[in-house]
């Protein structure tokens, strides 16, 4: 029961951010850009819903590692974008 309350309200937060963002991301001209923003997003979903899982299971919750890696990455074409638009 915990655990179904814990991922139903990651989950919301993670779809509200993510909604919050949709409109920046939709209008973001690069497309690798884009796909590494939802990327995230989609990281943090999985990580809740495998979290709720393991917490009902009793079962090892997964690595919250993953989800500095995907920031990172989205940053990282971020700040790329940002390089090639000023010079």
């Amino acid at each position: 029961m915990a655990a179904t309350l814990l991922y139903d309200e990651c989950s919301a937060i993670v779809r509200r951010h993510h909604d919050d963002a949709l409109p920046v991301i939709e209008v973001m001209p690069d497309l690798e850009l884009r796909q590494r923003a939802n990327a995230v997003f989609e990281a943090y979903g999985d990580w809740a819903a495998g979290t709720a899982e393991a917490l009902s299971n009793l079962t090892t919750r997964p690595d919250a590692a993953g989800l500095d890696g995907t920031r990172e990455q989205f940053y990282e074409r971020a700040r790329r974008v940002i390089s090639d638009a000023s010079g």
